[in-house]
C-alpha cells in the first residue's frame, strides 16, 4: 500500500526516522478524481488509502527533527520545525559554530540548556 518515493531533510520524524512520501499515482487521466494531502502533496486514487495516510499524520507519534519534541502529530511537528527555523534565523552565522559546539559538549540535558 505505501510506496516510498522521497524524503526531505526538514521532514518530521516518524518514530526516529523520516517517513518517505508516496509516489504519485501512475497515468492519471484529466477527469479522474484524486484525493490530495495539501501539506505533503501526496495524491491518492482511493479514498480509503487517503484516509489511512491522513490518520497516520494525525497520530501523536511524530518528532520535530530540530527540537526533538516528541508525541506530536505530523502537522504540529512540521509547525515546530518551522518555528525552530525562524528562531535560528536571527542568530548571526559567525556565532552558530560556537553556540552549537557549546551545546554539543554541554553535560546538561537539552531541555535545560
Amino acid at each position: 500500500f505505501f510506496r516510498p518515493c522521497i524524503t526531505f531533510s526538514s521532514m518530521p520524524l516518524f518514530g526516529r526516522r523520516p517517513l518517505a512520501f508516496l509516489s504519485p499515482p501512475d497515468r492519471l487521466s484529466p477527469d479522474e478524481e484524486i484525493f490530495v494531502i495539501d501539506e505533503t502533496k501526496e495524491a491518492f486514487r482511493n479514498y480509503e488509502d487517503y484516509i489511512r495516510r491522513v490518520d497516520l499524520y494525525r497520530l501523536p507519534c511524530w518528532t520535530c527533527k530540530l527540537t526533538n519534541q516528541t508525541n506530536l502529530t505530523y502537522f504540529k511537528a512540521l509547525k515546530s520545525e518551522e518555528n525552530a527555523r525562524k528562531g535560528q534565523a536571527h542568530i548571526k552565522r559567525c556565532f552558530k559554530k560556537t553556540i552549537l559546539s557549546m551545546v554539543h559538549h554541554s553535560g546538561d540535558r537539552f531541555d535545560e540548556i
